[in-house]
């Protein structure tokens, strides 16, 4: 238990298990809602238009391999038929399936015109007045409910930890609300999917530790494997996650045969992922060791010092930058290790591991996108540093959280205005303007110049990251105006039951 908090009566057990549901229904609920609302209605850059586009083959062809519209070089690669084939991971375009058959439904019962409705951002990698860019509209929705369901399985995994219902919801809605995640609920990259198997594993490791049942194991190492599928460079998380593992058995208390059982249940997980892949490389790219990505895979060029700073605290992708709630995290390290030495620092160890993957990639600054989004898996962990923040460990602690909760609230704030504003303009959108404006050089403006930074220049530019306004406003989207409503309603009607304010009180 990560800190004992203020006195409370502890209610039973039945009770908790009902909070519980009810609390991960409503935050799910509220947050898919929220996503689905705020949402861009497109797919905005190129690696999210080839994961739709092998998406929209498997539904359609029952294949991997995608027809190819002309995408500059480096995107693709030719299997041995010569069929080209997307380097990304496969995991996201199988989760995509229900918001592609979503925008196929609607291709088919919207007249073509309103297609015309999608178009917002003057850059897109595919052309949004074709009626297939209801299909893409339906990619779009994706990580709506995948950033929903992140954020429940995270408010399981902190009351675990705290074993306080109000710091769960808290530290959750943070993550919701005020971290670079939401601004990736609207996209259609793979990071909110990884952060939420990452999550799924700790929160079954963690259960596993309490009651050392099999099921859990299971669980958590499915999760390990899965992460793989979606993307590969997140196998480097699983010698972290083998340590976590490790600790744990070793300090189970349980007999050799026990522990070897849960050791195999955890690793089955990463085994069949492993031969999967080897499987899917062979049979895109001709090889089981082929990635699909080429020559970049030796493209390790950056200098580590510019790469960890500009992970860390450059104006275009700074962690501390976009998610000044991070900082409470290191703030107050010594307290989160002395309460729980274990899991404080598995929390910590994913961010450094992410930092030390990526700092040296040529591009490690990940695109066209909203601050570090390579980080985005290890957010999620960096504010379970932060907890004991909401939960002083004595009198003396409490005291001095109690004259440092206006800066907190100031940097809880800080974040989410943060947030909000990356949510109105399309990151492609911004970096398409600068590198037509500045030349040769934008790209080291857009990554160290104070100048040019987004959470600045986002307020000069059109706000055309929401679809809802322009389905009002043109005609023969009337279908799409009615879920709207239905969302809204259902959104205020799900806070209306829950309250979940009353925790706090």
């Amino acid at each position: 238990m990560i800190g004992p908090g203020l006195p409370v009566a502890a209610p039973g057990p039945r009770r908790c298990a009902r909070q519980r549901a009810r609390d991960v229904r409503g935050l799910f609920v509220c947050f898919t809602l929220l996503y689905l609302l705020t949402g861009g209605g497109h797919v905005y850059s190129p690696d999210g238009v080839i994961m739709g586009r092998v998406t929209e083959s498997l539904v359609e062809r029952g294949s991997f391999a995608i027809e190819d519209p002309g995408y500059p070089p480096g995107f693709l690669t030719l299997d041995p038929a010569g069929r080209p084939h997307g380097k990304y991971g496969v995991g996201l375009s199988f989760a995509a399936i229900p918001g592609y058959l979503v925008g196929r439904g609607l291709e088919l019962a919207l007249p073509e015109e309103a297609a015309g409705a999608l178009v917002g951002p003057e850059f897109l990698w595919y052309d949004a007045d074709r009626p297939e860019a209801w299909r893409f509209f339906g990619l779009s929705l994706t990580n709506a409910p995948v950033s929903g369901a992140l954020c429940a399985l995270f408010y399981l995994l902190v009351w675990e930890l705290s074993e306080r219902r109000s710091t769960a919801l808290i530290v959750a809605t943070a993550l919701g609300l005020a971290t670079p995640l939401w601004v990736y609920a609207k996209s259609f990259f793979s990071e909110p999917l990884a952060a939420l198997l990452l999550v799924l594993f700790a929160l079954s490791a963690r259960r596993w530790q309490r009651n050392h049942a099999l099921r859990h194991a299971w669980i958590g190492g499915a999760a390990l494997g899965a992460m793989v599928i979606v993307k590969i460079a997140h196998a480097a998380l699983w010698p972290l996650a083998a340590g976590l593992v490790a600790a744990l058995l070793l300090t189970s208390g349980l007999d050799a045969a026990a522990r070897t059982r849960a050791a195999l249940s955890f690793s089955l997980g990463p085994v069949v992922a492993l031969l999967g892949l080897a499987g899917l490389n062979w049979s895109r790219f001709g090889s089981p060791w082929a990635t699909g990505y080429g020559e970049e895979v030796g493209l390790w060029t950056t200098p580590w010092t510019e790469g960890v700073a500009g992970l860390l605290v450059s104006p275009g992708r700074g962690l501390f930058i976009y998610m000044p709630l991070a900082v409470l995290g290191f703030l107050r390290l010594r307290s989160s290790f002395r309460r729980e030495p274990l899991w404080s620092t598995f929390a910590l160890a994913v961010p450094v591991v992410l930092v030390a993957l990526y700092c040296r990639w040529h591009g490690w600054d990940g695109g066209w996108a909203w601050g570090p989004r390579f980080l985005l898996p290890a957010m999620p962990f960096l504010l379970l540093l932060a907890i004991p923040w909401l939960e002083p460990a004595d009198d003396a602690a409490r005291g001095r959280s109690g004259d440092w909760r206006w800066v907190v609230g100031g940097v809880a704030s800080l974040s989410f205005l943060l947030t909000i504003v990356g949510i109105l303009v399309p990151a492609t959108e911004y970096h398409h303007f600068l590198r037509e404006a500045i030349g040769a050089g934008y790209l080291p403006a857009v990554r160290w110049s104070w100048q040019v930074w987004p959470p600045c220049g986002y307020l000069h530019f059109p706000f055309d990251f929401l679809v809802l306004p322009s389905l009002w406003s043109t005609p023969g989207t009337g279908l799409l105006r009615a879920a709207s409503v239905l969302l809204a309603a259902g959104l205020a009607l799900t806070i209306y039951r829950w309250r979940p304010w009353r925790v706090l009180g």
